[in-house]
């Protein structure tokens, strides 16, 4: 049904401006005017030499600016004898809806069917303001805003695509990642396996095991072999992982936009799958909290990014206080996602300091350069977004294989 429905095409649509192109411009310049913007789109951003060059051909192409009209506009219908009234009283000035006007130029083309639009398009505001009713709608916009599990930034958004900020399914490449993690988590929370030998059916037949049984009961001898044979897993004495993120939303994130919802949701998942939990949490203009661990991310969150940093200790706090973070047994961290330095509030710094007495490390992931100063226990320089993925697990992995070798009396 959906392949059965018109399609409107490009040219259809452009056929009335191609006309008034022509009549301004000419064959020629209309051919080497689309031929310009063929190449043009295909200029890199930041390279400026050939956008001025290009510049430059457009202005050869199209010619100098007109001089400003004068005080009566040329576009006449009235003055031209073609729809014009059949009185001289000065009505014939203002074209009707129905009449052709003859452009001189581009310029003049094109202002005139933006006054024509305008002209349609303005409506008088006879509604007096409630502003007691802005108040309850900006009110009850801030509580939708703070629910968990929406991806949504702090401060005022800049340099975004107009796709972004919207949560979204997982991508197929993304499912994949999460559980490739998981994976990994099983294998180094696995120590190995057992194999325990049954007398009664359940489990694997094993026909060598039942046929050695019949011949040592047949001999007088014990039976030593049994023919049912179950194989379980032996998991090492640790808890799950606990994870904190923490992801800088300020306006110099704008560039890895992209990448922060899908870091969130893989962390998130992964984890999810083997029993463990990462709670996240956003900073810039303030600090909020994006999911606490309990449930799993339906979405992909879409993070919007603008502001400044100053609340990224507020935001460890907010982290840390979903998890459980006094438990010994099971690995935790807290890790901060960042570009470059962020602001030490005293809260932050006096939590930092008592995550490491409880020997949970806070670790900054930095985008790009190492920062000037932050209080964390270590500092991970980065140059792309995705290998903070790879630095998380290789943590969590390392820390579940280091308790697996603990000696028992250690």
């Amino acid at each position: 049904m959906r392949d059965r429905l018109p399609v409107p095409r490009d040219d259809d649509a452009l056929a009335p401006l191609r006309a008034v192109w022509r009549a301004a411009l000419g064959e020629p310049d209309l051919e080497a005017l689309d031929d310009l913007y063929a190449r043009l789109v295909w200029i890199p951003d930041g390279e400026l030499d050939r956008l001025d060059d290009a510049a430059r051909e457009y202005r050869r192409i199209v010619g100098e600016p007109d001089p400003p009209p004068s005080a009566g506009w040329a576009c006449n219908p009235g003055g031209s004898g073609e729809g014009g009234g059949d009185d001289d009283s000065g009505e014939g000035d203002r074209p009707d809806s129905g009449d052709e006007v003859k452009a001189g130029s581009l310029a003049d083309a094109l202002e005139q069917a933006i006054a024509t639009a305008r002209a349609g398009q303005l409506k008088q505001l006879d509604e007096d303001v409630d502003l007691g009713q802005v108040l309850a709608n900006a009110a009850a916009s801030g509580e939708r805003s703070s629910e968990l599990g929406r991806g949504r930034g702090t401060g005022l958004p800049t340099g975004r695509l107009p796709d972004r900020g919207v949560d979204r399914p997982p991508y197929p490449d993304e499912v994949q990642h999460a559980r490739r993690y998981a994976t990994r988590l099983r294998q180094a929370i696995t120590r190995g396996t057992r194999q325990i030998d049954k007398r009664t059916p359940g489990g694997r037949f094993d026909g060598r095991a039942y046929a050695r049984g019949c011949a040592e009961q047949a001999a007088g001898r014990p039976v030593t072999t049994h023919p049912w044979r179950v194989t379980r897993q032996v998991a090492a004495p640790i808890q799950e992982p606990h994870v904190g993120l923490i992801i800088d939303t300020s306006g110099s994130m704008a560039g890895y936009e992209y990448a922060l919802g899908p870091i969130a949701w893989i962390l998130s998942d992964g984890l999810r799958q083997i029993g463990g939990r990462c709670a996240t949490a956003l900073f810039g203009n303030s600090a909020a909290l994006l999911a606490d661990g309990t449930r799993p991310l339906a979405l992909v969150p879409g993070i919007r990014t603008g502001g400044g940093t100053a609340f990224a200790g507020d935001a460890i706090e907010l982290v840390s206080d979903q998890l459980e973070m006094t438990n010994p047994r099971r690995p935790r961290f807290v890790y901060v996602l960042s570009d470059g330095g962020w602001s030490d509030t005293r809260a932050g710094v006096e939590r930092i300091r008592h995550l490491a007495e409880l020997e949970v490390p806070t670790i900054h992931i930095s985008i790009g350069i190492a920062p000037l100063s932050v209080e964390c226990d270590r500092i991970t320089v980065i140059t792309d977004p995705a290998q903070a993925l790879d630095q998380i697990a290789a943590d969590t992995v390392a820390a579940l294989t280091a308790r697996q070798r603990r000696p028992r009396g250690a």
